[in-house]
C-alpha cells in the first residue's frame, strides 16, 4: 500500500466517525498532492472525494450536513492554498451541500440525529445512529461515551474470552460495545438492556443497521423494548431493564457495562442488579468500564460493591482522547465476581 493510499484511508476513517475537522491534519496529504502532475492531481482529488463525501456508507448513513460542509470547505481551502486547481466535482459537492436542506437530520421532539461510522479493525465497521447532544429527552443514553470506546476495544483484544459465552450488557446505550462483541467475538448470545424507550428504539435501529443491513426481518416486528434476532451463531436480544424494579431473567457468563457509574442515586440499584446477574451462573464475571469524572462518585461505587460482597478481582487503567482538541479521559475497567 502506498503512503498516499494510507493517508486517504486514514482520512476516510476520521471523516466517517466525524472526527473534528479542525483536528484533521492535511499537511502530508497536501504535500503529496503538490508533487503530482495535473492528471494525477485530478485523480487524487477524486479519490479523496470518493473516500469521504461520496463514500458508499455516507450515501446511506451520512454525518451531519454541517460537518460535511465544514470538511469540504477546509479541503478546498487547503488545495487552493498550495496553488493547485481544484476539481469541479469538489466545488459541486460543496455547493450542493450549501443549497440542500439537512436531509440527514431527523427531528423527534428535541433530538437531532446523525450517523457515525467507526472503523475499529480492517473487517470491523460499526455504524451508529446517535445524537451530538450529551443529554436528550432527559437521558444520557443517546450519545456514545468514552468508556464504551475503551470497553469495545478491550473486548476485541479479549475476543477468545467471549467466544461461545452468554453475555448481558447493562445500560447498553446505542450499542457500540455490544455490536463490537457480536461481530468480533462470536458469543453464543448477547442481551442488550437499557431503560429509556428512546434509547431502546434507537438501539434497535442500530442493531438492524449493523446486523441486518438496515432491513427489519419479520422477527423484529416487536416493540423496541423486547426483540430477538439471530446473527450468525449468536442470538441477539434487546430487553428493557429497570434496575430499581426488574430482575435478570436468565443466566449469563459475562456482564458488561460502560459509563454507568455517574450518579450516586443509581449506584445502589446498579450494584444489586450486578450481584443478581452474577449470581445466576457459577463463575460469572462482570467487566464495568467507568470514566473517572468525580472521584467521590467512583468511591461510592467501590464502597457499594464491598458492602454487597461483590469482589473486585482486578482492574486496568486506560486513557482515551478522541482528538487533540478534546479532553483526555481516564477509564478504569473493573473485573467483578461474587
Amino acid at each position: 500500500m502506498t503512503a498516499m493510499t494510507e493517508e486517504i484511508q486514514k482520512l476516510s476513517k476520521r471523516f466517517l466517525k466525524m472526527y473534528p475537522v479542525k483536528d484533521i491534519d492535511l499537511k502530508l496529504m497536501m504535500n503529496n498532492l503538490s508533487k503530482l502532475d495535473y492528471d494525477d492531481s485530478m485523480e487524487y482529488q477524486e479519490k479523496l472525494l470518493r473516500s469521504t463525501i461520496h463514500h458508499p456508507i455516507v450515501q446511506k448513513y451520512p454525518p451531519t450536513i454541517l460537518y460535511r460542509q465544514r470538511f469540504l470547505k477546509r479541503l478546498i481551502t487547503e488545495i487552493e492554498d498550495i496553488n493547485l486547481e481544484v476539481i469541479d466535482s469538489l466545488y459541486k459537492a460543496y455547493t450542493n451541500l450549501l443549497s440542500q436542506e439537512n436531509r440527514n437530520t431527523e427531528n423527534s421532539g428535541s433530538i437531532s440525529y446523525c450517523y457515525k461510522t467507526y472503523c475499529l479493525a480492517p473487517e470491523l465497521t460499526i455504524t451508529l445512529k446517535e445524537t451530538q447532544n450529551i443529554i436528550s429527552e432527559g437521558t444520557t443514553g443517546m450519545f456514545t461515551w468514552q468508556a464504551s470506546h475503551v470497553l469495545a476495544d478491550w473486548c476485541q483484544k479479549e475476543a477468545d474470552s467471549f467466544s461461545g459465552k452468554n453475555v448481558l450488557e447493562l445500560g447498553a446505550g446505542l450499542g457500540l460495545t455490544g455490536l463490537t462483541v457480536i461481530k468480533a467475538c462470536n458469543p453464543a448470545s448477547y442481551t442488550f438492556t437499557d431503560l429509556h424507550m428512546s434509547v431502546l428504539k434507537t438501539l434497535k435501529e442500530n442493531i438492524l443497521i449493523n446486523l441486518c443491513n438496515g432491513s427489519s426481518p419479520e422477527s423484529t416486528n416487536e416493540p423496541s423494548d423486547g426483540f430477538s434476532i439471530p446473527y450468525k451463531d449468536t442470538r441477539v436480544s434487546v430487553k428493557r431493564l429497570d434496575w430499581t424494579s426488574d430482575h435478570v431473567q436468565s443466566s449469563c457468563d459475562i456482564v458488561l457495562a460502560a459509563d454507568v457509574v455517574y450518579d450516586t442515586e443509581i449506584i445502589f440499584p446498579l450494584v444489586l442488579i450486578l450481584k443478581e446477574a452474577l449470581g445466576k451462573s457459577d463463575g460469572a464475571t462482570a467487566y464495568v468500564a467507568s470514566t473517572i469524572r468525580n472521584q467521590d462518585t467512583f468511591n461510592c461505587f467501590r464502597n457499594a460493591l464491598v458492602s454487597n460482597n461483590v469482589k473486585v478481582k482486578s482492574e486496568s487503567h486506560h486513557a482515551y482522547q478522541e482528538s487533540p482538541s478534546q479532553q483526555k479521559s481516564f477509564i478504569i475497567i473493573m473485573k467483578l465476581m461474587l
